[in-house]
């Protein structure tokens, strides 16, 4: 059993091959209702398999809810790069790149890759 409201309204997805399709405006509040409970669904958004942790989702044990947002795919990296600092913890002599592979672009490497072509 699968059951979608989108800002308290029930909609009714596209199903094909066992998966379920729908889509949102931007700042939706979105539930999924499933049974059997304690199962763990697959999302993805826009075809991107997201974690739920870092895409906002609440799980619960007989639903999953989110605010549907357009810029998702720029939170969810800015909650990968932000989660990945806590781990290594974060200091003022931390380079990033060498530990994220962020701030900084290679020009070294692109230099390389120019004269091989």
């Amino acid at each position: 059993m699968l059951r979608i409201e989108v800002d308290k309204q029930v909609i009714k997805p596209k199903h094909i091959n066992n998966i379920y399709y729908f889509r949102v405006q931007d700042l939706n509040n979105v539930e999924v209702f499933f049974e059997p409970w304690c199962i763990q669904p697959l999302v993805r958004f826009g075809y991107h398999l997201v974690n739920y942790g870092m895409a906002g989702i609440n799980q619960w044990n007989h639903k999953l809810d989110f605010v549907a947002d357009l810029n998702w795919a720029e939170k969810y990296f800015e909650q990968i790069v932000y989660y990945k600092k806590q781990y290594i913890g974060q200091t003022d002599q931390l380079n990033s790149d060498a530990y994220l592979g962020i701030d900084s672009f290679h020009w070294d490497i692109v230099e390389q890759i120019e004269n091989k072509l």
